[in-house]
């Protein structure tokens, strides 16, 4: 089995290079995975872009281990940066760096900037004003009518078509 590996570095006239997946990992390996390889002479690590059969007319370096379990990208993720690398004539590697953060492929981790906060029982609302409090009673007023006349519920798109 082999693989297609992209980089996010202009690594020649290629979009990706193919390595030779070792028997110890073929049961594992994955479209979308981080690997790491040996590329001119250094360790670096490559992302699985498509795994085949076909063997190359040229000798193949092994793939010597994978990085991440879990893939980094789905093949529809691989579908959309192929088809925006052929449809805006942009090299795969700059598109590539649109999905995945560079630090990844340095091997840093990166920490999550959304953190969950506890949805409150009870919202604040600021003071009104006296006009504000008698346009919010108007609403609910409504609101009330209309869900007990016809059992329709207000919506925000009809929440000011205040029926009699």
């Amino acid at each position: 089995m082999y693989a297609d590996i992209a980089f996010q570095q202009k690594i020649g006239d290629q979009e990706t290079l193919c390595y030779k997946v070792p028997k110890t990992l073929e049961t594992s390996i994955k479209e979308g995975q981080l690997v790491n390889l040996t590329l001119r002479r250094r360790t670096a690590t490559g992302l699985i872009w498509r795994l085949h059969d076909e063997k190359p007319s040229f000798k193949t370096v092994d793939i010597k281990e994978i990085t991440n379990e879990t893939p980094l990208l789905t093949p529809d993720q691989i579908k959309l940066a192929n088809w925006i690398s052929e449809y805006y004539f942009a090299p795969l590697f700059k598109v590539l760096k649109l999905f995945v953060p560079a630090k990844i492929f340095k091997g840093k981790t990166m920490k999550p900037r959304i953190k969950e906060k506890p949805i409150p029982e009870k919202l604040n609302l600021k003071n009104l004003t006296i006009a504000q409090k008698n346009a919010l009673d108007t609403i609910e007023s409504a609101e009330h009518k209309s869900s007990s006349k016809t059992g329709a519920k207000v919506t925000p798109s009809n929440k000011f078509l205040i029926h009699g």
